[in-house]
């Protein structure tokens, strides 16, 4: 089998839900995410520049927030 690309949908969808589940156990038993407070932030920066969170708050600030 030569495969070039693999298209696995079920996988992602798995990994997260454990990963996600694993962190909700450690948050109940150790009040934490165990994660490095400088790897959390370099991921959540990543994941804003991902999601494009900027022309959202952008667009927030344009229509939602109070202007006087």
């Amino acid at each position: 089998m030569d495969y070039k690309m693999v298209n696995d949908a079920i996988s992602a969808i798995t990994t997260m839900f454990k990963s996600v589940k694993d962190l909700f156990v450690r948050l109940k038993e150790t009040s934490s995410t165990g994660m490095d407070q400088a790897v959390f932030a370099k991921v959540r920066k990543e994941l804003e520049d991902v999601i494009g969170l900027e022309e959202y708050y952008r667009i927030e600030e344009q229509t939602v927030e109070n202007r006087e």
